[in-house]
């Protein structure tokens, strides 16, 4: 070995020693133990925020996945037209389906809709006042009745 690395050597084992020395003098004023002592002792207890919180975390994440699964299926299978197509177009075939659909739009259409005497009686006055001789609007006039119940019984 060269002087110059001897010399940098003996430099560096003087501050290894000072450095441990201060070390020393640091946990004898802190009271605090050495590494040896302390990995055979628990941790002390300072950060018990920090357990609640992953806690909550943990719960919050537990709830949340499964909302944000259903979240992500509904997406891919609503807003995607052609999925949204290829998943619903053989219902649209089903018979059943058909009859519920047909229901659930007439019935409310029945319920609004007064077939007895605005739409019938209007299309019957109508017919009248073309000029036809009074025999056939007397006869018209009978047909307003018959007119409305095919109308609400053909609507059901």
């Amino acid at each position: 070995m060269t002087d110059v690395e001897l010399d940098k050597s003996a430099h560096l084992e003087q501050r290894v020693r000072e450095l441990e020395a201060e070390n020393a003098r640091l946990a004898a004023e802190s009271h605090v133990p050495d590494a040896g002592a302390a990995a055979g002792r628990a941790p002390r207890r300072s950060g018990w925020w920090r357990a609640l919180l992953s806690a909550v975390c943990i719960v919050l994440a537990g709830v949340l996945l499964p909302v944000s699964i259903a979240a992500a299926w509904s997406r891919a299978q609503l807003v995607d037209e052609s999925q949204f197509v290829a998943t619903l177009a053989p219902l649209a075939h089903d018979p059943q389906v058909q009859g519920l659909v047909i229901d659930q739009t007439v019935c409310p259409i029945d319920d609004k809709v007064n077939y007895d005497d605005p739409i019938t009686g209007d299309a019957i006055d109508g017919i009248a006042g073309l000029g036809l001789p009074r025999r056939a609007v007397s006869a018209l006039g009978l047909l307003k009745q018959p007119a409305a119940d095919g109308l609400a019984i053909s609507s059901m």
